[in-house]
């Protein structure tokens, strides 16, 4: 449970740095990819923590690997359309990495 906790610090801690990149996208890209990439680190945020409330975890080991894929594809096309620069998306790597390494941690106990 305590390590959940840090898991959804993290993802959170990816949301506000990706928000404040938001921020400075041209609106050529905000309202169809920086939206994505918003709603799809919301809503993976929202699924560990639904996943927390479930007794049989196992059910959504899919899910949790499909969502960290989208969040990887997602932003790494941001960085590949210079959306993001490449310092930030070093950053947001770093984040991402030591998310996937707590995820996995976490799964290992279901």
């Amino acid at each position: 449970m305590q390590n959940n906790f840090k898991i959804l610090n993290k993802i959170y801690e990816m949301i506000l740095y990706y928000h404040c990149l938001y921020i400075k996208i041209p609106k050529s890209h905000k309202y169809n990819l920086g939206e994505k990439i918003t709603d799809t680190l919301v809503n993976f945020y929202l699924l560990i923590e639904t996943i927390n409330k479930e007794k049989d975890k196992s059910f959504f080991v899919n899910k949790i690997d499909l969502g960290i894929d989208k969040i990887r594809l997602l932003v790494r096309m941001a960085k590949d359309l210079k959306i993001i620069s490449l310092k930030q998306y070093d950053i947001f790597c770093d984040m991402y990495f030591e998310m996937c390494n707590m995820i996995e941690s976490w799964k290992k106990s279901f």
